[in-house]
């Protein structure tokens, strides 16, 4: 749905099991573009996803925040009080709590994928059984609808990023610009790199520290600014910083994203 909607319904989707899966797809050229779930409004950071940019270092070409609209799906002969088990992403599973906890003797387990989660219980043909996905996954395996709207909250929103392996080139009006720091948080504390971008007039979106696998004590610290890398200021923050940090990735800088309803998808994908 993040991919039709922000480029449109003419293109070829590559399925992806796993978040690995999706950039190696793309750093190895299976596929041009890879829409990266980053962090959503009620269940946080996709962890994984933080750490794949790092690890495979794509371009960021753009980002879109994709209203997500969760349904429990089961058998076209069963009904909701027959449902034992609900399976869904972990994601989706944490946005929908509040629905799930209203439902008795109901026992959750997380999946890969939630359209993948419609599929499996399909082909197990277990009515006991029920997933929690998009509405259009229960068009594409004829499946029943016994919910929809089930995220705790309506404005739930995922913000995905536009990955590749090519370069992109944008007016420089309207760009953000995403940058991972691999830093000792000894010799660089937090206050530190706010002062050194106070004093560049930087504008700052986002600030998220996690830690460096497999190199103790090192973060990575994922930061989006306002502005595209040939913002003079951006440049010569982004500069100061490499004296005080072990490494400075520019991941890309691209067109803010829009917020989008998404209300056509279900028809444009329609198989």
């Amino acid at each position: 749905m993040a991919a039709f909607e922000f480029f449109s319904s003419d293109l070829e989707i590559v399925p992806c099991e796993t978040f690995e899966d999706l950039f190696y797809a793309v750093g190895s050229d299976l596929a041009m573009y890879g829409m990266a779930p980053l962090e959503n409004s009620l269940a946080g950071t996709v962890d994984p996803v933080w750490d794949l940019l790092m690890k495979w270092k794509p371009t960021v070409l753009g980002e879109l925040y994709l209203r997500i609209e969760h349904c429990l799906i089961g058998h076209p002969s069963a009904k909701l009080d027959d449902v034992r088990r609900i399976y869904s992403h972990q994601q989706a599973l944490a946005q929908c709590q509040e629905f799930i906890s209203s439902l008795d003797g109901v026992v959750q387990e997380e999946f890969y994928d939630t359209a993948g989660a419609v599929k499996m219980i399909k082909e197990r043909g277990n009515p006991h059984e029920a997933a929690i996905a998009p509405a259009q996954a229960a068009i594409d395996y004829q499946m029943q609808i016994f919910a929809e709207g089930i995220q705790t909250n309506r404005r739930n929103f995922t913000r995905f990023l536009v990955i590749s392996n090519r370069t992109g080139e944008f007016e420089d009006t309207g760009l953000k610009s995403t940058v991972v720091l691999k830093a000792d948080h000894a010799d660089m504390p937090a206050s530190q790199l706010l002062e050194v971008l106070t004093r560049h007039d930087v504008t700052l979106s986002k600030m998220e520290t996690r830690k460096c696998l497999g190199e103790p004590w090192l973060h990575l610290v994922y930061l989006d600014f306002l502005g595209g890398v040939s913002n003079r200021p951006l440049q010569a923050a982004l500069k100061e910083l490499e004296s005080l940090v072990h490494e400075v990735h520019l991941l890309g800088s691209y067109p803010c994203g829009t917020q989008s309803e998404a209300r056509d998808a279900p028809t444009l994908i329609r198989r």
